[in-house]
């Protein structure tokens, strides 16, 4: 043999000597027990959660549809009385679920898109409107929107067919 080079089964044994001494390392620091999950300071209250987010979204949905097929219904008579709250009404109920629409498929997009990789499942966390990754135009009309569902609401409150509502408080 060559003065420079070792035995076959010595470089055998160190490999094996080091395998068993990173293994052992290994085994030791990943079977710790731990007294509570370290994990659940990382989690979200229960209600920032995508399921609490899908519930409410889907109620206001469905709240927000009532009150729709209320005004259609109504129109006849409401219209006659006041028209200008009828009409605020009525495209504040549509701004909102136009928004609410808008917040569904952001919702149901990024389930759908999280779903395809893995691990394949849900993440726990509720989706933030608007999302980081939309462009400032994007952002902005999102915001404009919510501008107008909250001012159509605040307005058709504010006019009544007897006036404002705040000479009546006071």
């Amino acid at each position: 043999m060559a003065s420079g080079t070792t035995s076959l089964p010595s470089t055998i044994t160190s490999v094996i000597t080091t395998a068993t001494t990173t293994s052992s390392t290994i085994t030791a620091t990943t079977t710790r027990v731990y007294d509570s999950d370290p994990y659940l300071a990382f989690q979200p209250a229960f209600t920032y959660s995508l399921p609490v987010q899908f519930l409410l979204t889907g109620v206001i949905l469905a709240l927000s549809m009532t009150l729709l097929i209320h005004l259609v219904f109504t129109a006849p008579y409401h219209w006659p009385l006041a028209k200008l709250n009828y009409g605020l009404q009525l495209s504040g109920v549509i701004s909102l679920q136009l928004s609410i629409g808008v917040m569904l498929s952001v919702i149901l997009g990024s389930a759908h898109g999280t779903s395809r990789e893995w691990p394949y499942m849900l993440n726990y966390v509720a989706v933030d409107v608007p999302l980081t990754n939309w462009t400032k135009l994007e952002s902005g009309l999102w915001y404009t929107l919510d501008a107008v569902t909250s001012g159509l609401a605040h307005a058709s409150a504010y006019y009544s067919p007897k006036g404002p509502v705040l000479t009546e408080l006071e």
